[in-house]
């Protein structure tokens, strides 16, 4: 099992208010984290930071592999509201209204991925050139496609698809949305941004992972993301079985 990450300011934004964090816990654990900041000048990057930093650090000292499944979910669930309440309070001590952060989290135990979202980042799963959305985005295009009044193709262009009805940090408490699914050999994980996601479909997320792997890959879908425009923040994690 390899992980990748890769992250890039993009052709408009002044700043960088995405963070992610990869790491091998051993040969068949795995734990990676992307956070996308909002609230711009209201510390948008630093709720990112924070939240990654946060999440990364209380699942890494709250793992083994003995622990029950109910565990370990309690154990992601818990370090995301725990950055929520970090996030929020950090906001109000310094009159920063507004400031929070999408996430994504994906834990790897074997053969099993614990994954986590709060907001529009992403985790897929590609399986022989397939992509599978895995997440479902917490955001007002999302409401309106399970509504049947938009599709998924018109929501990447939607001129509301970055606002998002669920952040870390924004509120006082927060919903964290978790699930698991198999992991074989050949799979692959990619956790992204909205800043990938918005310029990218399933198909060609899928079929770029035929051509490439490893860094290659990242690099081929940020510039799909840049010559689209690029007019977010991207960020892209790939994690190969």
């Amino acid at each position: 099992m390899e992980v990748y990450g890769k992250t890039n300011i993009g052709l408009v934004r002044k700043l960088n208010e995405d963070n992610f964090f990869i790491k091998k816990i051993d040969e068949d654990d795995l734990l990676a984290v992307v956070c996308d900041g909002m609230g711009g000048v209201n510390g948008g990057d630093v709720a990112s930071k924070m939240a990654v930093d946060i999440i990364s650090s209380e699942i890494l000292q709250g793992y083994s592999e003995n622990l029950s499944e109910k565990n370990i979910r309690d154990l992601i669930s818990n370090a995301i509201v725990l950055a929520n309440s970090d996030i929020f309070t950090y906001a109000e001590a310094n009159s920063l209204i507004g400031m929070g952060t999408t996430a994504v989290v994906v834990l790897v135990c074997h053969d099993i991925v614990y994954i986590a979202n709060v907001g529009d980042s992403r985790c897929y799963l590609l399986k022989k050139g397939n992509a599978i959305q895995v997440t479902e985005d917490h955001s007002v295009v999302q409401e309106l496609v399970k509504m049947g009044k938009i599709t998924k193709e018109e929501a990447r262009v939607h001129p509301n698809k970055n606002f998002i009805t669920r952040a870390v940090g924004a509120e006082s408490k927060m919903i964290v949305d978790l699930i698991e699914i198999d992991f074989v050999k050949g799979d692959i994980l990619v956790l992204c941004s909205d800043g990938l996601s918005n310029y990218i479909d399933d198909k060609s997320l899928g079929e770029l992972s035929l051509k490439y792997r490893g860094n290659a890959l990242l690099d081929n879908y940020i510039k799909i993301a840049l010559d689209g425009g690029g007019k977010d923040n991207i960020t892209v994690v790939t994690v190969e079985k």
